[in-house]
């Protein structure tokens, strides 16, 4: 049923820049850098996917490259809800990709205290879900994706 949605929420691109924005107003950005056109998807989770459902505990998109698929979500400051909201989503829908890599991108607004947040429960459960800690990364305001 999930993965019927996500194929239905998937849009085909291969545009060599796109850039990715909270659509509820948040100034945090996931820039995708595709200088070879690859051909990609963008996944909207938030929008399409979970369109139905309480939605604020759901990461915001996926891109799915060939070999990947990223979960991205873009936030404020509350690192630790941004972390349960990647991890929720990829525990619902990773059977959805085979066996792709796994991979969470948080970006965020503000990032204040990155020990604690990397101390959570959450944290530490989702880098085993990816299976490495360089699969996750929270950055800043902005974060540039090269495929």
């Amino acid at each position: 049923m999930i993965c019927t949605k996500i194929e239905d929420c998937k849009q085909k691109l291969n545009n060599p820049k796109k850039t990715l924005v909270d659509k509820k107003g948040g100034k945090s950005k996931y820039l995708i850098a595709n200088k070879s056109q690859f051909e990609y998807s963008i996944i909207d989770f938030e929008n399409c996917v979970y369109e139905d459902k309480q939605n604020d505990t759901k990461c915001d998109y996926g891109m799915e490259t060939e070999d990947s698929i990223y979960y991205i979500e873009l936030k404020g400051s509350d690192v630790i809800r941004g972390i349960k909201q990647i991890l929720t989503t990829f525990n619902e829908t990773e059977k959805c990709f085979g066996v792709k890599a796994k991979k969470g991108r948080l970006i965020v607004t503000r990032f204040s205290k990155p020990k604690i947040a990397k101390q959570t429960k959450e944290y530490k459960d989702l880098i085993k879900k990816i299976g490495s800690v360089e699969g996750f990364v929270i950055k800043q305001n902005e974060y540039t994706e090269i495929i």
